[in-house]
């Protein structure tokens, strides 16, 4: 219905109408462009939205701290083999004519370098989805090329990065949705992206950028005051987590009672709360008190708070309950590759074609999702 509203002058579209053979998918599949895809992609986002309100997306049952998995947003990298396994440089001897030439390649793929050093030469994409209580109830919004796949494309000279792209994409979310209180994703949004991220009020579940293989440094934070103590305790970053200094001298690592926002001229600056739990090894006076440290923003010496600090300690148990949800994000990627060639390999060598293919992957993906939550709906009754 989606794509008869926007295509009306269709005839494959019209009820009634005999599904298409091979040789008419052939044919638009030749005439097809760019800009129609990017219309496609269009539906996609706004059936999407609908499926979203329809199956309580965006509907937070927790707080900003510990949200619902209802209310997170989930998201990946997807990466696509090339069609052909070789390079532009790669030549081959043709018995027909006795000669050597140029072996079949895919034209506009890139070497992409994966977060664990994997070098992979194809397309690259980033999505972005939310689901229910149930990995089956999954819906996607949108997949979208970035970096040299999206410049291929679109001719773009500035292409999106990935961190770039999702943010802009999560926020279209918050948008159209609204209610989203968390962002799943991995470290390639990091340092000012994910002030972004708190700015379009998602708490930014991702983690620290390990820098030069250091896991970060421990960064003074200065001292903070204690609410019923009144006195001043210090505060260091480090690994992403605020820590305050034990009786041994060692950083204890500290999670956030509660996080809340205030609106200032520019944006908004998000504090954590933070109760020094009992038994905790500094001084006992200090036990149950409390102290906020803001998250968001940039403080002295230009340092972007964002980029070093997050609310829950990562690698804590609190962090491990909430992260482990990211592993929905790789449900879509292992449907759209157990749907390419032998090898995970693209259908085709034209990016736009691989693009087209995701997107029919998805559109059939949030239609079986919405008819399973109808049908568990239906089940259980009014």
């Amino acid at each position: 219905r989606e794509l008869r509203a926007v295509f009306p002058e269709e005839v494959l579209l019209r009820p009634g109408t005999q599904a298409p053979s091979r040789d008419i998918f052939r044919h638009m599949n030749d005439r097809i462009t760019s800009a129609d895809i990017m219309e496609l992609e269009a539906i996609l986002f706004e059936s999407a939205v609908w499926f979203a309100k329809e199956m309580g997306l965006g509907v937070n049952d927790g707080d900003w701290l510990e949200p619902s998995t209802s209310a997170a947003l989930t998201g990946d990298l997807l990466a696509i083999r090339a069609m052909s396994s070789f390079g532009p440089t790669d030549y081959g001897f043709n018995r027909r004519t006795g000669k050597f030439q140029l072996r079949r390649h895919s034209r506009n793929a890139h070497v992409h370098v994966s977060g664990d050093k994997r070098e992979m030469f194809g397309h690259t994409f980033a999505h972005l989805s939310a689901r229910t209580g149930s990995s089956l109830e999954e819906i996607t919004f949108s997949v979208r090329p970035v970096g040299k796949t999206q410049k291929a494309i679109n001719n773009e000279t500035e292409p999106d990065t990935e961190a770039s792209a999702i943010v802009s994409l999560a926020e279209r979310v918050q948008r159209a949705v609204g209610g989203f209180a968390m962002l799943h994703y991995d470290k390639a949004i990091r340092g000012e992206a994910v002030e972004s991220v708190w700015q379009i009020g998602l708490h930014p579940l991702i983690g620290i950028y390990n820098k030069s293989g250091l896991r970060t440094e421990r960064i003074p934070l200065g001292e903070y005051k204690l609410k019923r103590d009144k006195r001043m305790i210090n505060v260091t970053a480090w690994q992403g987590a605020v820590c305050i200094t034990g009786t041994n001298g060692r950083l204890v690592k500290l999670d956030a009672a509660s996080i809340y926002k205030r609106e200032k001229k520019g944006g908004i600056t998000v504090y954590a709360v933070y109760r020094i739990p009992d038994r905790t090894n500094c001084n006992t006076e200090f036990w149950g008190d409390e102290f906020r440290v803001p998250m968001s923003g940039i403080s002295g010496a230009e340092l972007c708070r964002a980029e070093h600090l997050r609310p829950l300690a990562p690698g804590g148990v609190k962090w491990g309950k909430m992260y482990g949800r990211r592993s929905a994000a790789e449900s879509l990627n292992s449907l759209i590759q157990d749907n390419t060639l032998k090898g995970s390999r693209a259908r085709s060598n034209d990016p736009a074609r691989v693009w087209m293919d995701t997107l029919r992957l998805v559109f059939r993906k949030n239609y079986r999702a919405h008819m399973v939550y109808c049908r568990r709906r239906t089940d259980s009754g009014p």
